[in-house]
């Protein structure tokens, strides 16, 4: 009659305690823990993802917002210097007051500008120089007083007669 092989059935035993000790590594027996760690990692990453996106959004939106607020202020100001060129260009003397330019980047009235047409004639070099530089209108360096007067007279729309 065969008799149990003790040594083997120890072997064998081992074997199975060692096989039993991983079943808690089932995803269906340890309740799906490593399947929901990669779900919660994924979540996460999205969620991350998604946070990333809609701050890179906000941003452009802020950019773009910001620069068609720069682009209608710039029309804007444009806007008002030509309608004051415009008017200037019709006025009947001398002494009727000159519609006032403004600064093309800020939109600040210019310090300094003439009320009048006579006015202008009898501004200065400096005066006439720092206006232009305001308007940023060019001008030579080596331009006399009346030459500057009459590149001052047309940049703000004044009809020259001479």
């Amino acid at each position: 009659m065969e008799q149990p092989d003790v040594p083997l059935m120890t072997q064998c035993g081992a074997v199975f305690l060692q096989q039993l000790s991983l079943i808690p590594n089932i995803p269906a027996i340890n309740g799906g823990a490593v399947i929901l760690a990669r779900l919660d990692g994924l979540t996460d990453q999205m969620t991350a993802q998604g946070t990333a996106f809609t701050n890179q959004m906000t941003a452009l939106t802020t950019t773009f917002t910001n620069q068609m607020t720069a682009l209608t202020d710039e029309m804007r100001i444009r806007d008002t210097n030509n309608t004051a060129r415009i008017r200037n260009g019709i006025i009947g003397g001398r002494d009727y007051p000159l519609s006032r330019l403004v600064n093309p980047r800020s939109g600040a009235v210019i310090h300094r500008f003439p009320d009048t047409p006579a006015a202008l004639s009898s501004l200065q070099g400096q005066t006439i120089i720092g206006i232009l530089n305001v308007l940023g209108e060019p001008f030579p360096q080596d331009a006399d007083t009346p030459h500057l007067k009459r590149i001052l007279r047309a940049c703000v729309g004044l009809v020259d007669n001479s």
